[in-house]
């Protein structure tokens, strides 16, 4: 029922084992997104990830939630809702949702992402560069890049692959 109203709002999303398996999966989604989201990652884990535009496809954000224990889907654990990311300015509330980031983080994102360096956007948020780097630093870890430039275009929904 929830992978079928998910697919009605036009969200791919599966249903997963404990061992990361798709159990089912909506008309939307694609099986090999699903794998290539999980691909090393636990399951148990949970939370959002973010998945790096790649072979033509836009970013996307996974949100794997585990399911409660008298839910209909007997074999499956966990719900996994991918969110595509496409051109456009993320507002800073939309991006903590979307990567569980801080306020603060989602605020110094928005700035990167609207095209001011790090010292910039961090003397808007009246930071130190250093703290405006510890956070850049949660941000790399919480949305899967490594570098700005990564940052960036996953956050604009760029089409490139950054490895």
């Amino acid at each position: 029922m929830t992978v079928a109203t998910l697919e009605a709002l036009g969200l791919p999303a599966a249903v997963l084992s404990g061992a990361g398996r798709v159990v089912t999966a909506n008309a939307v989604s694609e099986r090999a997104l699903f794998v290539r989201l999980l691909n090393g990652r636990a399951v148990a884990t949970g939370g959002a990830f973010a998945l790096p535009a790649k072979d033509g496809r836009h970013a996307a954000i996974g949100h794997l939630r585990p399911l409660s224990g008298d839910d209909v889907f007997a074999r499956g654990t966990h719900l996994l809702v991918v969110h595509t990311v496409r051109a456009g300015r993320l507002p800073p509330e939309l991006l903590s949702q979307l990567f569980d980031l801080t306020a603060a983080e989602a605020k110094l994102a928005s700035s990167l992402m609207a095209g001011l360096g790090l010292a910039e956007a961090g003397a808007c948020q009246k930071i130190k560069v250093s703290t405006a780097r510890s956070y850049l630093g949660q941000i790399f870890r919480k949305t899967g890049t490594h570098q700005q430039s990564q940052l960036v275009a996953l956050l604009s929904g760029a089409r490139c692959f950054f490895g």
